[in-house]
């Protein structure tokens, strides 16, 4: 297991065993988490039926919550390394399809999703890590992706940061994304202080 999986994992039980399986277990508030699902699922065309979600770290599956409230046709699938998450997950949503793994799952997986999702699964460790480990995972997961993969991170103008988590800066994201992957992107900066969003289009 990586030193990054591993810090996931601790912070997050230490977290969930102080605030139960809620929003404060993985980023914040339940109304800063939908602001963010809010401003992540802005690519999706909800005129179309029968979408194939990819939520990679989807933590206690709240996105698939968020898309049924939208009154959204859609197939999820979840990709999760917290096993507590990941089993507290299908309790909670049993119709949503979700798997004990990462990214590295995704070869496993027959076809493809027309959106997939990365919420807060890039915000601790050491930046550089933190982001080659983005940049891998985008390959594979853009690959993978028919229409959009939006992710969002923790921003170096927030005002209020902490000593946990990591912070980058949007214009070092940008020059990965166009050097590794594509020009073809949009990106949100304005919808909560702490917080960037970047839709990558295919």
């Amino acid at each position: 297991m990586s030193d990054l999986k591993k810090l996931y994992l601790d912070i997050h039980n230490k977290m969930s065993a102080e605030h139960g399986f809620s929003s404060k277990a993985l980023w914040g508030s339940e109304n800063s988490q939908r602001i963010r699902f809010e401003v992540l699922t802005k690519c999706i065309d909800f005129s179309k039926s029968e979408m194939n979600i990819l939520d990679i770290g989807s933590g206690l599956g709240h996105l698939y919550g968020f898309l049924n409230e939208q009154g959204l046709s859609f197939n999820y699938t979840g990709l999760e390394i917290n096993q507590s998450f990941f089993e507290q997950s299908k309790c909670s949503f049993p119709n949503g399809n979700f798997i004990l793994g990462d990214v590295s799952n995704l070869k496993e997986l027959e076809g493809e999703f027309d959106y997939s999702f990365a919420s807060g699964i890039y915000n601790l460790g050491n930046r550089s890590d933190t982001q080659k480990c983005f940049i891998d995972d985008c390959r594979i997961i853009f690959n993978k992706t028919k229409e959009a993969f939006s992710v969002n991170f923790l921003s170096t103008n927030s005002k209020r940061q902490d000593e946990i988590s990591v912070y980058h800066d949007p214009c070092d994201i940008i020059a990965l994304i166009q050097d590794k992957i594509t020009n073809n992107y949009e990106v949100f900066h304005n919808y909560l202080p702490n917080d960037f969003t970047i839709t990558i289009y295919k």
